[in-house]
This record gives structure tokens, C-alpha cells and sequence, in this order.
């Protein structure tokens, strides 16, 4: 925008900005006042004729006739509303001003505030430039007019006349320019989100604003929601019923601005789970300023692989880990002791699960203790002591691979060959499981935390101590969902 002028620099956005304000405010604005300089002077044809004054009645009718002519050609060219505005501003105040001199002092009064309302009204629609030019020149004619014919001259009234001029001038600049920088930041925000439309053949999306003031926010746009909602109202039971960490969708959004607002460029994005109606989306929020504050909530799949060379060296890592697996398998038999291949075999099963597990599939209904000892099967080397206060016929709805990737994750790190391992009931119907040895905590903690969006699907809680490691599963399973924008 140039400081001077408030021309915006790129013509693109400085046509647009004359297209909005034509439709939005000028032309309506422009012909309400030619309506209005219609009807006065219509009034003034009427009068002079009544009057028998032939000259007032011909100069009305003149420009009654120009501002309809004029009218129609703005109509079909409104490029030229500009011109316009200025020639209206002129030819109103010096016209009328010129005509004060023959009415009483009371009446010159009054059609003098009609005349300064007049011409700052034009003066406010048109541009600051247009604004700028109509008020020296129309100040410059009255001062000129008063030494003119004025019997004694008043200096202040000069004085103040001049400073009339920067005045106005001053508040007309801060006016065009919040208009400006209003239609600025309302740009920059359309553009953004026709970017992200044109983006999103890479992902869905749903863009949330908010009222600060208010504690409000409310879904601006989305795309590629189809599978989640499709129309505002279940777009707002999402935003309203949607939960991280128990804690309502909302509140935890209106959590992170406090958090932006203390600190930009630190807590601008951030990554969570939503849970709805039993279903869990891994979500990516980036929150921007624009003519307010928004949150771009981005779907994301759980270890999406969308690069070649990836995929392709996943495949190969996982052949690999088959292959120990299998030689594993053949060589105990032809050990005196084979712990040491057990440790190969689950190490080699840890690293094929960890890039192999797909969230989205395998979910079943097993039995707890069933699905326990058959993992304590991989791990004979230790001497382990089970207590529990379950039975054959209790159930869970789990993800057996994630599940056993935790498990062995935690039983491939002890440090000494006993484990106590306890598994209960809770009075919530979870169910808790606690192993009790000596780990390596710091192995386990980086294993497990890089992934724990991922272990939070089947565990509410998850306490990791040297001595003592806590896993506590939900009762009620939330599917891992995925919007399918294929």
C-alpha cells in the first residue's frame, strides 16, 4: 500500500478493492445522493417558476438535467464514479454557495451545514485522493469567495479554515486506510483458504474461527468431510461432542490460543487425538491470524506412508526381520539353551510390529488372560509369577499386534530374569496390568513415547518407573478413524 496515495501496489488487488467498494457502497451511496440533488432541484424549478424567476429556473433544470445524464452514463461505465463523485462535489457547493449571497443570513446558515454534511459524505465514499483534491479546492474557493465579497475580514476565520482542512484531512487518511487494510487482511484470509482448496487433494481439513471476546468458535470452512459430517449442525454436534484427553474439543482449542497468545512462534502447531462417537482422529492444529484468529485442523492417517523410496525400504526391513525370524526358529532346536534366540525372535517381532501394525484393522474381542500367556511365551527367560483376579471367561476389545508391541517393548527391557505381573479388574471395568522388576526406563521411554498417540487407542493410562510399569485399558475401544478422501 502506498503511503502516500493508499493505492495498493499490486493493481490485481487494488481492482478488486474498487470492484467491492462499487457493488458494496458507492454505487448504492452514489445513487441516493443524486436522488436527493433530484429532488432539490425539482423543488427549485417549482419555486422559480412560481417566482417567475426564469434565470433560477433554467440553471435548475440544467442540472437536474446533468445529474440524470449523468446517472445513466455511470450506470454503464462505473469506472468513471470516481469523476463522478468529484464533479457532483463541485458543482453542488459552488452552485449553492454562489447562491447564498441572495438568501437572508438565516437561511444561508442552514443551507451552509447542508452543504459541509453533503461534501463530506461524497468525500468519505470516494477515495482519499478524490477526498483530498474536492477539499482544497472547494476550501480555496470559499476563502477566495469571502475576500472577495466580504466587507471585513477575518483573519482566525481563515486560520481556522486552513486547519479545518488538515484536520479532516488527517481523519479522512485513517479511514481510507483501516478500509484498506480491512479488505487486506479479508483478501489474504479468502486466498488462504482457496490455497488450502486447491491443496487438498492431499488432505481433509476444517478450518475453526473464533471469537475471543465472546469464548466462542464456530467451523468457517472444510473439506473432504463427507465421512464426518455434512451439513453445519452435525459440523457443530462434532465440535461440541468431540473429546482430547477428556477434556471437550473447545476448551482444549481455547487452551492452545491462550498458549499462542502467550507465546507465537512456540505454540502455533500442535498434534492431539479427537475422540468422537467411539471413533479417534490424529489431528495436526496450526493456528493463524488473519481478520481473526483461526485453527487449521488438519485429518491425519497414523503412519501414513506416502513416499516411495519409504515404502519400498520398509518392505525390504520387514523381509529382512522375516528372515531372522525364520532362522531363529531353526537354530534353537540345535541349542542347549535358547533364550538368547527368544530374544532375537521378539526383538525381530518388536521391529516388524512397530512398521507393520495397520490401526485402522484387527481389532478383536479375545481373552485377556489367553492373549497374556501367549506373549509370556516369547519370553521363557525370565522367571515369571502371575497374579490376577480374572477368569478364562473374561474378554477384551483390543488390537492384539499394537497391544503386543507395548508388551514386549516392556518385557525385552528388564533388566533382571524375574517379573511380577499382575492383571485386575477395576471397579471402571478397565483393565489394569502392572508389571513389577528392575527396567531400563530410559530405552523404554524412547521406545514408547515417540509413538504414545498411538498406545493411547488402547490405554488410558500409561505410568512407566524403573521398578514398576502401569498399564491400564479402556473398557470401551475408540476405533482409530481415518477420512477417506481417496
Amino acid at each position: 500500500m502506498n503511503k502516500y496515495t493508499l493505492a495498493f501496489k499490486d493493481a490485481q488487488i487494488e481492482q478488486k478493492y474498487q470492484r467491492q467498494l462499487l457493488k458494496v457502497r458507492r454505487w448504492t451511496t452514489f445513487c441516493v445522493v443524486t436522488l436527493g440533488l433530484s429532488i432539490i432541484f425539482i423543488i427549485k424549478c417549482v419555486q422559480a417558476g412560481m417566482e417567475g424567476n426564469n434565470y433560477s429556473l433554467l440553471s435548475s433544470s440544467i442540472l437536474l438535467s446533468y445529474f440524470f445524464i449523468q446517472l445513466i452514463f455511470v450506470r454503464f461505465y462505473p469506472q468513471y464514479i470516481r469523476l463522478a463523485l468529484v464533479l457532483v462535489n463541485h458543482i453542488m457547493n459552488i452552485y449553492l454557495f454562489a447562491q447564498e449571497a441572495k438568501k437572508d443570513p438565516q437561511m444561508a446558515m442552514l443551507q451552509g451545514v447542508n452543504q459541509m454534511g453533503a461534501t463530506y459524505l461524497l468525500v468519505l465514499i470516494g477515495e482519499y485522493l478524490d477526498g483530498i483534491i474536492t477539499l482544497v479546492n472547494l476550501s480555496i474557493f470559499r476563502i477566495a469567495w469571502a475576500i472577495v465579497y466580504s466587507t471585513q475580514i477575518q483573519v482566525s476565520a481563515i486560520v481556522s479554515t486552513i486547519l479545518l482542512i488538515f484536520y479532516i484531512n488527517y481523519f479522512n487518511y485513517q479511514f481510507h486506510k483501516g478500509m484498506r487494510s480491512q479488505f487486506l487482511l479479508s483478501f489474504v484470509d479468502s486466498s488462504f483458504e482457496e490455497l488450502l482448496k486447491k491443496l487438498s487433494i492431499e488432505f481433509p481439513y476444517m478450518i475453526v474461527q473464533f471469537q475471543e471476546d465472546s469464548l466462542s468458535c464456530q467451523m468457517s470452512s472444510s473439506n473432504k468431510c463427507e465421512s464426518l459430517f455434512l451439513n453445519s449442525q452435525e459440523s457443530n454436534d462434532f465440535m461440541n461432542n468431540s473429546y482430547v484427553d477428556s477434556v471437550p474439543l473447545k476448551s482444549y482449542l481455547f487452551q492452545l490460543i491462550f498458549n499462542y497468545n502467550q507465546d507465537h512462534s512456540a505454540n502455533s502447531s500442535s498434534e492431539f487425538i479427537i475422540r468422537y462417537q467411539k471413533k479417534s482422529f490424529l489431528v495436526t492444529s496450526t493456528l493463524f491470524q488473519t481478520n481473526s484468529l483461526k485453527a487449521l485442523l488438519t485429518f491425519k492417517e497414523f503412519n501414513k506412508v506416502n513416499i516411495l523410496q519409504k515404502h519400498l525400504l520398509l518392505n525390504r526391513n520387514l523381509q529382512l526381520m522375516n528372515l531372522i525370524i525364520r532362522l531363529a526358529k531353526k537354530l534353537k532346536y540345535y541349542a542347549k539353551s535358547n533364550y538368547q534366540y527368544l530374544k532375537i525372535q521378539r526383538k525381530a517381532l518388536i521391529l516388524i510390529l512397530n512398521e507393520n501394525i495397520n490401526l485402522y484393522e484387527n481389532y478383536k474381542e479375545i481373552q485377556v488372560l489367553g492373549l497374556i500367556r501367549k506373549l509370556l511365551s516369547y519370553c521363557s527367560n525370565l522367571d515369571i509369577r502371575v497374579q490376577t483376579n480374572l477368569s478364562l471367561q473374561h474378554t477384551i476389545f483390543t488390537h492384539p499386534k499394537l497391544f503386543a508391541l507395548i508388551f514386549w517393548i516392556i518385557t525385552d527391557n528388564v533388566q533382571s530374569n524375574k517379573l511380577q505381573l499382575t492383571c485386575n479388574l477395576t471397579q471402571e471395568s478397565c483393565y489394569q496390568i502392572r508389571l513389577i522388576s528392575q527396567f531400563d526406563l530410559e530405552k523404554i521411554e524412547n521406545l514408547i513415547y515417540p509413538n504414545l498417540l498411538k498406545y493411547q487407542i488402547l490405554f488410558l493410562d500409561i505410568f512407566l518407573s524403573k521398578t514398576e510399569i502401569s498399564l491400564v485399558h479402556t473398557c470401551e475401544l475408540d476405533v482409530p478413524f481415518f477420512l477417506d478422501f481417496k
